[in-house]
């Protein structure tokens, strides 16, 4: 046991490998729990998973598939690699949702995460992902 990022106890344990619930994430260390949006495009990204994964060919990270441009635009202090633990790749979707899209919609927040600054306003690029996010909604 050890005093966590919030002065919460974390174990080596996380929450969602025991069943107790959708997005609890990440040995109790996430500040709130997550939304039903981002537990969505949490399934969507990685199916769930946690650490260290790479996609996009290599351009993006961890659990919400973060690239280095994006983390740069959330402003967050920290490191590259720290957007593989979720609870920092949480509070880097959040902030970047708060730059680039401030009381927006699910649905706009999700094609933001997914195409970018513009990426609500390029519903054709983002189409087929908020697809699969609102389906994961709706689970």
């Amino acid at each position: 046991e050890e005093i966590g990022l919030w002065g919460t106890v974390e174990t080596n344990q996380s929450p969602v490998g025991r069943g107790e619930g959708r997005g609890a994430g990440c040995g109790g260390h996430l500040r709130a729990p997550l939304s039903p949006l981002e537990d969505a495009i949490w399934q969507v990204e990685t199916g769930r998973r946690e650490g260290a994964i790479m996609g996009d060919g290599g351009t993006s990270r961890g659990p919400l598939q973060i690239s280095r441009a994006a983390w740069i635009d959330s402003g967050l202090p920290g490191d590259y690699a720290d957007v593989d633990r979720l609870d920092y790749a949480v509070r880097v979707m959040r902030a970047y949702w708060g730059r680039y899209a401030p009381g927006g919609t699910d649905e706009q927040k999700a094609r933001v995460w997914n195409g970018g600054p513009r990426g609500a306003s390029n519903k054709k690029a983002t189409e087929k992902y908020w697809g699969k996010v609102s389906a994961a909604l709706d689970k």
